[in-house]
């Protein structure tokens, strides 16, 4: 079953996301002042849409004990317009989702099982959690980017002034858009390695102690491997 709904663009400023089960995916839109929503194969007694003042929360929650079996997945489209939201907030059990090129004062992105994409993201703060899923993101101009697990790849990260990835099981991967003297560098793995900048370092690894900003990069099992533009 599908349904689509519109919202008003300039009344919405915080979006919460809180789905049991799901594919969902960010996607930019034409329209100059509609949020659209697009819903295919949610169960309508399971789902909740709240629109409170400047805020609007989904909420898709399965009956305890329920087993999906050969239920399609259900599948949400966010489509934005050119504009920066004050939040999102997305916890997501079981699924994926694709951020696309959202723009946001603060971004906060929990899954517990499922990876996070992204082409390009602009915000505040990142804060992603992922317990058994990889972080495959693009470009991400961000002042803070906190707490993610799971294989993370950041193709390119800008503005960021702190910069802290814990990752209990996979790689880390991490290009930063500046100058290798810019950021005071501490970085530990278990049983990985560690590049920085093509070389090889022993863990565990510090640089630039004085540095204005910083990155602290922790991989328990896997590699992490740091490169700069210079």
């Amino acid at each position: 079953e599908g349904s689509t709904m519109t919202l008003d663009a300039k009344q919405v400023q915080t979006m919460v996301w809180d789905l049991d089960c799901g594919e969902v995916a960010f996607v930019r839109s034409n329209a100059a002042d509609e949020i659209t929503l697009r819903f295919e194969n949610f169960y309508s007694g399971w789902l909740e849409r709240t629109l409170d003042e400047d805020s609007f929360k989904v909420q898709y929650k399965l009956p305890k004990g329920y087993i999906s079996g050969s239920d399609p997945t259900p599948t949400l489209s966010i489509a934005l317009p050119e504009m920066e939201l004050e939040q999102i907030e997305l916890n997501l059990n079981l699924g994926s989702a694709d951020l696309g090129t959202l723009k946001a004062k603060s971004i906060q992105a929990d899954l517990a099982l499922g990876s996070l994409y992204a082409d390009e993201l602009q915000t505040g703060q990142l804060d992603a959690t992922l317990a058994l899923g990889n972080a495959e993101l693009g470009t991400v101009q961000a002042e803070r980017v906190t707490n993610a697990q799971g294989d993370v790849t950041i193709s390119r990260l800008v503005g960021a002034s702190q910069v802290q990835v814990t990752d209990q099981l996979g790689n880390i991967a991490l290009t930063l858009g500046e100058k290798t003297d810019g950021y005071s560098v501490q970085a530990a793995c278990g049983l990985g390695s560690i590049t920085v900048s093509g070389a090889k370092q022993a863990s565990p690894y510090s640089a630039n102690s004085k540095a204005a900003n910083a990155v602290i990069l922790d991989a328990a099992l896997g590699d992490i491997t740091l490169n700069f533009e210079e």
